[in-house]
């Protein structure tokens, strides 16, 4: 894939430790290993994205493998998709990376079937970019907007975005025509014990990705992750509420339930929804 200019949308060409486009456009890879390109001029804040507290949480959490259904589900996904269209080299893109937990294992899966991972994560937090390459040297890692992945039009083979805004627009942009799209959204059931606790009244809704996608991509598949972990120790409860949504919407008297109860246990109930582009 072809990195492009967050400012001019020229390709980028890396020297170095440096970034730089044909219009002068300089961009400095940090000391860590990833690149920032994210302009002033489109940040809604001075450190937007998850700051540095709640990326801790989620990689201790996450570090448990209390998650690994759900990238392993992923990887199938990726893995039948590189094969049966007989990818050398699998051009990838996770939208909203986060830490790179499965950005990660997407990189393993592939290098375990002898497919050549080319992958870049992009997330709009520089603390889970940080985060993300300190641990994993292998991927390309920007700290950019998944509304502006900096990437040439339809270079990528598989984009997946895990909880994070769809931006299908850009999603299609990226991809090539038939590439592969993996959203994650969360059911009815997801967490229900741990959001019983923090709201007075649970809702029940779920949201459908292809409502959002139905104009530029064909869903061809879902896949149903539907079970119970176990959260041994209060520290554990705290990390999975840090790294959630309910962490901001829940009250702090409801969240001052969560410090009293050391082993809980919840429901995993995730969909990844899979879709192929479609021209215009």
């Amino acid at each position: 894939m072809h990195i492009i200019c967050p400012l001019c949308q020229l390709p980028l060409t890396q020297e170095q430790k440096r970034w730089h486009c044909d219009n002068n456009h300089s961009f400095d890879q940090a000391k860590q290993g990833y690149t920032h390109l994210l302009p002033v001029q489109n940040k809604k804040s001075r450190s937007p994205g998850d700051d540095a507290e709640m990326v801790a949480s989620r990689q201790r959490f996450l570090d448990k493998g209390l998650y690994h259904t759900v990238a392993d589900a992923l990887c199938e996904c990726i893995v039948d998709y590189a094969i049966q269209h007989k990818l050398q080299t699998a051009h990838i893109i996770d939208a909203g990376c986060g830490e790179g937990y499965y950005t990660q294992k997407a990189h393993q899966a592939l290098s375990n079937q002898q497919i050549a991972p080319a992958i870049i994560g992009v997330d709009i937090s520089k603390y889970a970019v940080l985060a993300a390459a300190r641990q994993h040297k292998a991927i390309q890692w920007f700290v950019a907007k998944s509304q502006a992945i900096p990437v040439a039009d339809h270079s990528a083979d598989i984009l997946f975005s895990l909880f994070s805004p769809i931006a299908d627009d850009e999603f299609q942009r990226c991809l090539k025509d038939q590439g592969l799209l993996i959203i994650a959204s969360t059911g009815q059931q997801h967490l229900i014990e741990l959001r019983e606790i923090i709201y007075p009244q649970v809702k029940d809704e779920a949201f459908n990705p292809q409502t959002a996608l139905s104009n530029r991509f064909k869903a061809i598949s879902n896949t149903r992750v539907h079970h119970q972990i176990e959260l041994a120790d209060n520290k554990t409860i705290q990390d999975l509420l840090a790294m959630t949504p309910h962490y901001w919407r829940a009250s702090p008297e409801r969240k001052q339930l969560l410090t009293q109860i050391d082993q809980l246990s919840v429901t995993l109930d995730i969909q990844l929804h899979c879709f192929i582009s479609t021209p215009l």
